[in-house]
């Protein structure tokens, strides 16, 4: 399995990028490179759609869970985040913690999803994004989000955002065949 590179988004103060999904790829891997938000602590958030983009609202089941480590090797920790989590819930999945804004920070990971075209079965989604944390305190955090989109219906169209500012970076989505 080979990806192929289906699109590019550059993003330049944008809020995010959207992406549109076809039956040509049951496999969808979306590179987050250098993803910084204009404004300190904002998050990444993902989303799909059944309606061209209309309406972002696809039920969906995930967990939530992120490690950190501050550079000076004071404090780390692992964290399960229930109240990211989304059970049985419509709206935007979070993705990151507070990503820093300082010339040194960005976000970098993937997002997988899989199968968005089949009308049987639900759509498994999960990622992985890596990002210096907000508000100066110097740490890794490496989060990971998993679970499914709980639809029959298409996928049509998959959105990836920062959550109340603009951001720059780019992101690529590769189908994998």
């Amino acid at each position: 399995m080979i990806p192929t590179l289906v699109s590019t988004v550059t993003l330049d103060d944008d809020t995010g990028a959207e992406f549109t999904l076809n039956s040509d790829y049951d496999h969808y891997m979306f590179v987050i490179i250098d993803f910084n938000p204009g404004t300190d602590d904002k998050y990444m958030r993902f989303n799909a759609s059944t309606d061209g983009g209309s309406n972002y609202d696809q039920t969906k089941t995930t967990t939530y869970f992120h490690a950190n480590h501050n550079e000076s090797g004071s404090s780390s920790n692992l964290n399960y985040e229930t109240g990211r989590d989304m059970p049985e819930q419509p709206g935007a999945q979070q993705i990151t913690d507070g990503i820093g804004n300082e010339a040194d920070s960005s976000a970098n990971g993937i997002i997988h999803l899989y199968n968005p075209s089949n009308t049987t079965y639900t759509k498994n989604v999960f990622s992985r994004i890596v990002h210096m944390d907000a508000g100066g305190t110097t740490a890794v955090v490496d989060t990971h989000v998993g679970g499914y989109f709980n639809v029959t219906n298409d996928l049509d169209k998959f959105i990836i955002q920062i959550y109340g500012g603009n951001a720059t970076g780019v992101i690529q989505m590769y189908g994998i065949a």
